[in-house]
């Protein structure tokens, strides 16, 4: 986890470096609260049905800004946060459901290029290409099932679960609102007060790694291509956004398992 917590700051610092980015502008800074409903099955591979049922929330603070890169078109999106949350864990054994709570912790670093396409005066095309590393811990509580009397009884310790991922970002986001030129120095008050945006695309699957279960084996994941969509608006210096996400991994032959976020955030930019 330390190691990823190190590569996630230094990812972050990538668009500072020389040449790479021009002056950080302060009105494309925003600090936001974010609240999501978070959902993640385990399914098994002999007939396809879920094994393990987990769902909940998380609620976290983040941190997103622009730097301006080739010109006025081109610029990088950095966006760090972290978050907590809780969940209700449901697991199916030939004794019965094993119910009981989970808590669930990590953090994400995320770095994106866009660049602006204009249509028309008030809509532009930006495709997207980036990277992000995920870090997240769930810790499940114990649970038992089933009955001493006719000897089904199961008892089921707590434990502990890490994921620790790299992906590549590719995505397409639509932007509807006045969008000004090069040289364009208004400040945030100044410029266009609304502004819709719209983006969407894959996660790409690069890296992934779990370590958890009784015996705590670490396992080298493979996860298939995700999806990912984003709404947001600008109101002024508020700017609130829905998002959705859909990822499924394979534990190596062992197990498959789908992840499925559903959030809302508010930032207020600065």
């Amino acid at each position: 986890m330390k190691r990823f917590s190190i590569a996630a700051l230094l990812f972050l610092l990538l668009p500072a470096a020389p040449g790479l980015a021009g002056e950080f502008p302060r009105d494309d800074q925003q600090v936001y609260l974010f609240l999501a409903g978070q959902g993640w099955k385990d399914f098994s591979l002999v007939d396809g049905s879920a094994v393990t049922d987990d769902k909940g929330y998380a609620g976290g603070i983040g941190w997103e800004g622009q730097f301006e890169g080739d010109g006025y078109r081109g610029y990088w999106r950095p966006r760090l946060q972290g978050y907590m949350g809780r969940s209700n864990y449901k697991e199916k054994t030939v004794s019965g459901d094993i119910d009981s709570k989970s808590s669930l912790s990590g953090m994400s670093a995320e770095l994106d290029y866009l660049y602006r396409i204009p249509v028309t005066q008030s809509f532009a095309l930006e495709p997207v290409l980036g990277m992000a590393i995920r870090m997240d811990r769930r810790v499940i509580g114990a649970g038992s099932a089933g009955s001493t009397a006719d000897n089904t009884f199961i008892l089921r310790g707590r434990y502990r679960e890490e994921r620790r991922g790299f992906m590549a970002r590719i995505g397409l986001r639509g932007t509807i609102g006045e969008l000004g030129g090069p040289g364009d120095e208004r400040t945030l008050d100044e410029f266009s007060a609304r502004h819709l945006y719209v983006e969407g695309g894959l996660l790409v699957p690069a890296y992934m790694e779990y370590q958890g279960g009784i015996n705590q084996n670490r396992i080298r994941t493979k996860y298939y291509p995700g999806a990912y969509f984003e709404a947001s608006g600008r109101i002024g210096r508020w700017q609130p956004a829905v998002y959705y996400e859909t990822i499924k991994y394979d534990y190596t032959g062992a197990k498959q398992a789908q992840s499925d976020v559903l959030g809302f955030r508010l930032g207020m930019r600065f």
